[in-house]
């Protein structure tokens, strides 16, 4: 302390100045608590009580907003606690509470670690599945345009094959944007269900080098596409060859494989020699789409009930409404009259109802139709 008469300092403890003689008073002063320290422990001590009280009696429709309301306490009193530390430390001594002020960040520390941590690691955070079916039918839809510039065509999506064998529009999407057997396209394919060419004695799909070669690179990346052979899909695959690969959308379910797996997306080619769009006679045989395209797929019903039957399927007049551009009010004529349709059967699972997503903007009024 410093000596009132000579100004010259002497120890805190000192009786006497060391330099005049003069009588020192103590003057030092009882160091105050910091309000914000202890008002950081306060609340710290308070977050179980308030989170107990809302576990044990709060309105369960009122359980979210009483939740968020319990996060409050511990983040006000975390930042009680740093501002206390700083100015505990400008106060020069004057303040005390670094006690209160550690205990309540070390608590607020540890009860995240223990009990929010482990919540927030099991908590997966999901991409809006709509916005991600869009997404893939567009990327699909981007592969595809690729397809067309490097042959020259889009690929077909007939029911059958050029030997009358089934082997319908989704399979033969597969078959384009990833080969038979997912290591590419090849150039002279014909799109047999037995995967060989022209003539049928060459199978195109072998693991040769020099096949290989041939190939066109997969138009989809291999780790973001969801591909899966028909029978990991379905119990019954009907008169298909459970082997072929069909692309699947974002809404997974789990198949008797024990896989989770979504439904297949369709497409449909457009035949461009063709003028009709006719709602009320699906098998109008100038339509310029054609249902059948994936009815034998839409045939085998949905994979936990094959006995469950998709709208689509019973009445393919859904189909033409569906796929109605609604803008064009004079005639009837469909979206993407020159290219392809890509459907999916969105998140009910069911072909033919209100959720189901294309890679167009669908307007159709299903409920004035069925």
């Amino acid at each position: 302390m410093d000596c009132p008469k000579c100004k010259i300092q002497n120890p805190d403890n000192a009786a006497t100045c060391s330099t005049c003689g003069a009588k020192l008073t103590n003057t030092i002063q009882p160091k105050r608590m910091c309000t914000l320290a202890l008002w950081s422990f306060i609340l710290t001590l308070c977050t179980p009580v308030l989170v107990f009280l809302i576990l044990a009696i709060a309105p369960f429709r009122y359980f979210l907003e009483l939740t968020a309301l319990a996060i409050l306490p511990p983040v006000l009193a975390f930042l009680f606690a740093i501002f206390a530390l700083i100015r505990i430390k400008k106060s020069h001594g004057a303040l005390r509470g670094q006690g209160f002020a550690i205990a309540s960040i070390s608590i607020i520390i540890i009860g995240f670690m223990l009990f929010v941590l482990p919540i927030l690691q099991k908590i997966r955070i999901k991409k809006p599945n709509k916005l991600s079916q869009i997404s893939q039918l567009h990327i699909i839809e981007i592969a595809l345009e690729f397809f067309n510039s490097e042959n020259n065509y889009y690929p077909p999506s007939d029911a059958l094959d050029p030997n009358a064998h089934p082997y319908c529009g989704a399979m033969k999407l597969c078959e384009a944007m990833l080969g038979r057997d997912l290591c590419g396209f090849h150039p002279d394919s014909v799109f047999r269900s037995d995967g060989t060419d022209a003539t049928g004695k060459e199978k195109l799909y072998s693991q040769d080098p020099n096949n290989l070669k041939s190939r066109k690179d997969p138009y989809l990346y291999l780790k973001s596409t969801n591909f899966y052979r028909l029978n990991n899909i379905f119990p019954n695959v009907g008169a298909f060859d459970g082997n072929n690969y069909v692309l699947c959308d974002v809404f997974l379910r789990k198949r008797r494989s024990g896989k989770k797996i979504g439904m297949p997306v369709l497409y449909y080619k457009a035949d461009t020699s063709k003028t009709a769009h006719d709602v009320n006679n699906p098998d109008n045989p100038d339509n310029i789409y054609n249902y059948k395209d994936n009815h034998a797929l839409l045939a085998l019903g949905t994979p936990g009930d094959p006995n469950i039957k998709h709208p689509l399927y019973q009445n393919p007049k859904l189909f033409y409404e569906m796929t109605r551009n609604h803008k064009i009010t004079t005639q009837s004529k469909p979206h993407s009259p020159h290219s392809f349709i890509l459907l999916s059967a969105g998140k009910d699972g069911l072909y033919g109802t209100m959720d189901d997503l294309t890679n167009f903007n669908m307007t159709w009024k299903y409920k004035q139709r069925r």
